[in-house]
Formats: structure tokens, C-alpha cells, sequence
């Protein structure tokens, strides 16, 4: 997956026995609460903004979409509601508070991209036109850039002060199941969710640094995941290899810390987070209490840490709290 020109530093995060292999106590979920959301929608995109939650949310049925900031109680501070059939294709925060969101016109006199810039309280600013259309497997707002990882393997940066555009070239090739996040205004770090790989991509120098992460439970689940799919093989295509995502749901905190939940994540004894530093590699896990049997409710879609508190965010909009040791 690293081409000739991507300048890979092959380094591991890696961990020593976790809490000298003591099983703590899972987690209990201390609060819970779920924005307005009809049975219809569901949440496309989360963000934290400025100590406030902001909802993306969908509709199943033709209609549009809506964007709906909370406190990190559940109290809603405004929706705002898109133009009727708009389907917006990502979420992002410029450092002002301004609220980015690309979308797609695909038929009509002028398709192309665009996106609307709205400030913080939920009045649309601006409309842009993007220098793409299509091609694009993940947006990111880092600083007042907005950036755009193509299939080719290139990033496209779009000033949203000036307008500039800058193609950078990290060699980067599409990774499945892939996520990005946000770690600085130059900085951004991409989760290779298959190999439990991260690379820091920095905007200055167009270097990507990749790190391996290690820990026994992530050996656990490669192996769980490598056996499954190769007792079907007999069903696919000779020689197709079917992976699942060891890295479920992941956020970068505001110290730099990145937490994710385990994959397969098991209904009986919970779900396990797991912290990673670039200092120290994976230094904590904890096991996370989930509420009931409801399937739906299964994989939250969405990390957030906020202090020492925890958020798992669901696609059906629930949000459950933790308390962090």
C-alpha cells in the first residue's frame, strides 16, 4: 500500500502486558441522551465543536438533511435545516467555528462540487465551488484547508481564506475502511482500520510516517479475522483474501491521544478501548459496558473524549457517556 514516492518510517506503537494482565471491571455508562431524529434518520457525520456537539443528519427518504448542535448533555442549542434533496458528503471545522460541508451536484446545468460555509450559530455564509466533482473517498478540514484524498492517491488542499489550491504527493494509495482525524492546523492522522497502521500526514512537508500499532488483543483479533475469512474462502473468489476492520471507532484527544475501540467487539463482556501515545505506544485499555442487546446499538460509529469523559456516538443518534479512570 506505500508507493515509491511516500516516505514510510517504520516504527511500532507497541505495548507492555496492559495493567499486568489484571481485568479491570468494565465501564458503566453514567449518562445518555439523543438529539431529535425520526426513525427515517440517522447520523452521517459528528464533530466537536468548541465544547458543543454537532450532528449531521440524514434522512432515508428524499428530503435533505439537518445539522443539530448540543451541549455535552444533550440540551439543543440550534438545527439548521439544508436545502431540500442536499446530501452532504462530509463535516468540518475551520478554527474560527466555522462549519464546512461539501456535497455533490452530479445532474443539472452546472454539477460539480461545492460547499456551504456556515458560522457557528447556523447561518450560511458562503457557498463554494470545488475544484472536483468526483473521485474523493475522504474530506478533512485541517486549519482553514480543506483537504481531499483522491482515489489516485493524491491530496488536494484548498485554501477556504484565498482559494488556493495545492496538490500534495505522499504517494498515498486509497486504503479500505480507512478513517482520517485531525491532529493540528498542519497535521492530520490517517487509521489504516485492516492493518491497525497510522500515518501522520504533515500538510508542510507532505511526508506520511506510518507506525504500526501492537498490543495482544490487536494480535487476538488479526488472527480472529484472518481465521473467519479463511473458512470462507470456499464462498469468494480463489485467492480473494476478506478482512474486517480490527480498529472500530477512534478519535484523537485533545492531548494528541488516540483512543479506538477493538473489533469484534463482544455484547457479553463488552467493548475494549484502547489508548495509544506516540511516546509510549498503546498504554491503557479498559473494557466498555454496552447498553442491551439491540443490535443497532452494537458498534458505536463515533469516539469522543472530552476530558475524562467518554462519549460512544451511535448511528441512531444515541450518545452514552463514561467516566475515564
Amino acid at each position: 500500500m506505500v508507493r515509491r514516492h511516500f516516505l514510510a518510517v517504520s516504527t511500532i506503537w507497541g505495548s507492555k502486558p496492559l495493567f499486568g494482565g489484571q481485568v479491570n471491571p468494565p465501564l458503566a455508562m453514567v449518562g445518555s441522551f439523543r438529539p431529535p431524529i425520526s426513525p427515517d434518520e440517522f447520523v452521517q457525520n459528528f464533530e466537536i465543536a468548541n465544547g458543543s456537539f454537532l450532528f449531521l443528519i440524514s434522512s432515508r427518504l428524499p428530503g435533505g438533511a439537518r445539522l443539530v448542535r448540543t451541549s455535552p448533555e444533550g440540551t439543543v442549542k440550534w438545527t439548521w435545516v439544508a436545502p431540500s434533496g442536499r446530501s452532504y458528503a462530509g463535516l468540518g471545522l475551520r478554527p474560527s467555528g466555522a462549519i464546512v460541508l461539501p456535497y455533490f451536484v452530479r445532474k443539472g446545468r452546472e454539477p460539480g462540487g461545492f460547499l456551504d460555509e456556515l458560522t457557528q450559530t447556523g447561518a450560511v455564509v458562503r457557498t463554494l465551488r470545488l475544484p472536483f466533482a468526483t473521485a474523493v473517498w475522504e474530506f478533512v478540514v485541517t486549519g482553514d484547508n480543506l483537504l481531499t484524498f483522491r482515489e489516485d492517491g493524491s491530496v488536494v488542499s484548498m485554501n477556504l481564506q484565498t482559494s488556493a489550491i495545492r496538490t500534495l504527493t505522499p504517494g498515498l494509495t486509497r486504503l479500505e475502511s480507512a478513517r482520517v482525524h485531525v491532529m493540528s492546523d498542519s497535521e492530520v492522522l490517517i487509521v489504516d482500520r485492516l492493518e491497525a497502521r497510522l500515518g501522520r500526514l504533515g500538510l508542510g512537508t507532505e511526508r506520511c510516517e506510518w507506525a504500526t500499532l501492537e498490543a495482544p488483543e490487536l494480535a487476538d483479533s488479526l488472527r480472529y479475522f484472518s481465521e473467519r475469512w479463511r473458512q470462507s474462502t470456499a464462498s469468494v473468489q480463489a485467492g480473494a483474501v476478506l478482512r474486517g476492520p480490527v480498529v472500530g471507532a477512534s478519535c484523537v484527544a485533545t492531548d494528541g491521544s488516540f483512543y479506538f475501540l477493538l473489533q469484534p467487539i463482544s455484547r457479553v463482556k463488552g467493548a475494549v478501548l484502547l489508548r495509544a501515545r506516540r511516546s509510549s505506544g498503546v498504554d491503557a485499555r479498559l473494557l466498555v459496558q454496552l447498553p442491551g442487546k439491540d443490535l443497532r446499538r452494537l458498534l458505536p460509529h463515533w469516539l469522543a473524549v472530552v476530558e475524562n469523559r467518554l462519549f460512544l456516538i451511535y448511528g441512531d443518534g444515541y450518545v452514552d457517556e463514561y467516566q475515564l479512570p
